[in-house]
């Protein structure tokens, strides 16, 4: 069932909202684990916080090549405080596969990381 553009806005409101309070009680419990480490609330929200304000003026779609872990939970919030459309591209793609979803959803901007690059650049 497809949620309608005002209940995903209420929605997305109420997560950012509970973000922030969570951030201000208790900021130095843990947000997010992966196995490169952890994140805090209070610094996961800074980093959705600065994402979203260097994504602002990106038009168009926006790509995460990245593994599920921090740097994926960060670019996912990022981009959807910044009202962006979000195109997952799996890391196990060949590059030929991940060529196609950029070119089919007119993907402007892709936000990866150096492990991703690099499983990408195998295939």
């Amino acid at each position: 069932m497809a949620m309608t553009r005002k209940v995903q806005d209420r929605f997305m409101r109420n997560l950012f909202d509970a973000m922030y309070r969570h951030a201000d009680e208790a900021g130095d419990k843990v947000a997010v684990s992966d196995s490169n480490g952890i994140i805090h609330r209070g610094e996961l929200l800074a980093k959705v916080i600065g994402l979203a304000a260097d994504l602002g003026p990106q038009p168009g779609p926006i790509g995460i090549l990245a593994p599920n872990g921090i740097d994926w939970v960060v670019a996912q919030l990022g981009c959807a405080l910044a009202g962006k459309i979000v195109v997952p591209l799996p890391t196990f793609f060949s590059s030929a596969q991940l060529g196609h979803i950029v070119r089919t959803a007119s993907v402007g901007l892709i936000l990866t990381t150096n492990e991703a690059k690099q499983l990408t650049e195998q295939s």
